[in-house]
Order: C-alpha cells, then sequence, then structure tokens
C-alpha cells in the first residue's frame, strides 16, 4: 500500500519524530491547534507524537468514512508502542508494523489481524482490488474470524447478483480506486452537513450572548442615567426651594422692618 505519512509531534519530540519520518519515508509536521484540519486532505496516514487523547480530540471533528479518512497511529515519545487508533485495515496496522522494526511494539487491535486472519480490506489490497460494496465487509470480516470464505474471480462479461454477506472487489485500473458506495456516500454526506449546521448554530449562539451582553450593557447605562437625572433634578428642586425659601425669609424681614417703621412714626 502506498501510503503519504505525516508525522505530528511538539518540539520537544522533534528528534524522535524525524527518526520517524526518516523510517516511514513521511514528513515531520510541528503540533499546533487545529494542525488536522490542515493535513487531512493532504495525508492517508498520520502518525501522532503524543498523546491518544490529544490525537483523538483533534481529529474527531473532521471524521466522515474509515474509506476516506486517513489511518491515525499514535506513538509514545519514547518509542515504546505503535497503536492504531483509527484505519488499522487501511493503513494503519501496517504503519505500526513498520514502527516495529524501530524497537515499538505495534498495538494491533482488529479481531482479524489478532486472530491472525485474513481481513477483506486486506485481501483486496493483495489483488490489487478495492471494495466496491463496503458496508458487506462488517459480516464477511466476521465470517473470516470462524471460517474459510472462497474468493471467486469471475471474468466478464457478466451481471452478478450479490447478498448484502458478499463482499465485491473490483479490480483498481491504471490505479484508480472505486468510489464510495452510495449509502457511505450518504453517510459521509450528512456527517459534514451536521457538522457546519453545528457550527451555524455555535456561532449564532455566541451572536445571541454577545447581542445580550450588549442589551445589559446598554439597560446598565440607561439606567444609570436616569438615576443621575434623577439625582440633578431633585438637586435642582432642592436649591430652588432653598432659594424660595431664602426669597421668602427676606421679604419677611422687609415688612419686619416697614411695620417696625410705622410703629416708630406712630408713637411719635
Amino acid at each position: 500500500m502506498d501510503l503519504k505519512i505525516a508525522v505530528i509531534t511538539f518540539e520537544r519530540n522533534l528528534e524522535v519524530a524525524q527518526k520517524l519520518a526518516d523510517h516511514l519515508n513521511g514528513k515531520v509536521i510541528l503540533y499546533k491547534k487545529g494542525i488536522f484540519k490542515d493535513i487531512f486532505s493532504e495525508f492517508n496516514a498520520v502518525v501522532a507524537v503524543f498523546a491518544s487523547g490529544i490525537a483523538v480530540r483533534e481529529i474527531a471533528p473532521y471524521l466522515g468514512s474509515k474509506w476516506e479518512d486517513p489511518a491515525l497511529i499514535v506513538v509514545d515519545s519514547g518509542l515504546n508502542f505503535a497503536i492504531p487508533v483509527l484505519g488499522g485495515h487501511h493503513g494503519g496496522n501496517e504503519v505500526a508494523r513498520r514502527i516495529s522494526e524501530l524497537g515499538a511494539v505495534p498495538v494491533i487491535t482488529t479481531a482479524t489481524e489478532v486472530h491472525q486472519k485474513p481481513s477483506v480490506e486486506g485481501i483486496a489490497e493483495k489483488l490489487g482490488c478495492d471494495v466496491r460494496n463496503r458496508k458487506s465487509t462488517i459480516e464477511v470480516n466476521c465470517a473470516l474470524l470462524d471460517q474459510e470464505v472462497e474468493i471467486l474471480e469471475i471474468k466478464g462479461p457478466k451481471i452478478i447478483v450479490v447478498d448484502e454477506n458478499v463482499s465485491v472487489l473490483v479490480k483498481r485500473k491504471d490505479g484508480a480506486t472505486a468510489t464510495l458506495d452510495e449509502t457511505d456516500q450518504r453517510k459521509a454526506e450528512t456527517k459534514k452537513n451536521e457538522s457546519k449546521k453545528n457550527k451555524s448554530k455555535k456561532s449564532e449562539s455566541k451572536k445571541n450572548k454577545s447581542k445580550k451582553s450588549e442589551s445589559k450593557k446598554n439597560g446598565s447605562e440607561k439606567s444609570e442615567s436616569k438615576k443621575n437625572d434623577l439625582k440633578e433634578n431633585d438637586s435642582k428642586k432642592s436649591n430652588s426651594k432653598k432659594s424660595d425659601s431664602k426669597e421668602n425669609d427676606s421679604k419677611k424681614n422687609e415688612s419686619q422692618e416697614i411695620d417696625s417703621k410705622e410703629i416708630g412714626r406712630t408713637n411719635e
């Protein structure tokens, strides 16, 4: 299987990553947030030299179909283990075995390999074929664990009618690969659309929160403005009352002075 391999690493593990890249004929890429989005369509196998948790969380949003997604192999910085997390039958197991040549233990978990049985995908690769009805591989691989499954080659032109538990392998021409069957294509398209909708909803939610926050801020400013207006009005009223009081006191004093003068005149 001809694989284009990316080796992603933190800078502190650069030496180990370069060793892996040299052995696998791959390309070293330094880790940054969102790196899987940048390389997803460019490579068909990714070796991550860091914790499996980081790798899984980073790649999860971009997964669509195991037939199209790149294989993911996690390797610890001590080169102790090589773990195919995704795409074991699609290059992951092969890459892990190649890494084992550097001393790492390949942690293979696909059932057919664990029990040393062939898989539909492995048979197809050896015969230079692509699996046409890909959903069938689930049942056929299970059958391969318990029994010998006959491989038939039929020369055309022919029309073949098969059950759902029969895998149809189509020979490649000029290196071309068969397309996804309609079921897988619809699932992959649905996942992409759902991902877009979720991103749109999150964006809308952020906008609404921002609007509410702005509304609260404006409401607070209006409330503060009203309070200031009320204080100003109260102050004006208070000053007005004080002015009126002073004016009234002045008039009373003037009246008292006039009365006093009048009394003085009368006494004279």
